[in-house]
């Protein structure tokens, strides 16, 4: 929700823009916000281009690494250990801090 706000807020994206271009790149909503957000990052302005591929590099692996995740534990039906879930929150956070250092909120 947090990656659709800042769509809609910092580059003035409607949800049917989004719908149009996830269609036309036949991409599901989370590889399209994780593609559309890794290529924002990677061209950020104010950072030199080292610091823009380190924080997409870093956005994009925590993101596939969540995805991950989640689609075993919704479709694989696997049992969250505390442990897995912790790293998933801090993954979490992680993602928070990197949006919100970057975007406009």
């Amino acid at each position: 929700q947090l990656m659709k706000h800042i769509q809609r807020s910092d580059f003035g994206m409607t949800d049917e823009d989004v719908k149009r271009v996830k269609d036309d790149i036949k991409a599901d909503s989370h590889i399209f916000l994780i593609g559309f957000f890794k290529l924002k990052l990677s061209c950020k302005q104010g950072l030199s281009k080292r610091e823009q591929m380190k924080i997409s590099d870093d956005f994009s692996k925590l993101m596939e690494k969540l995805k991950k995740k989640r689609v075993k534990a919704d479709y694989d039906n696997l049992e969250i250990i505390s442990n897995e879930a912790i790293e998933s929150l801090k993954m979490s956070k992680e993602i928070i801090l990197i949006l919100t250092t970057y975007f406009n909120l």
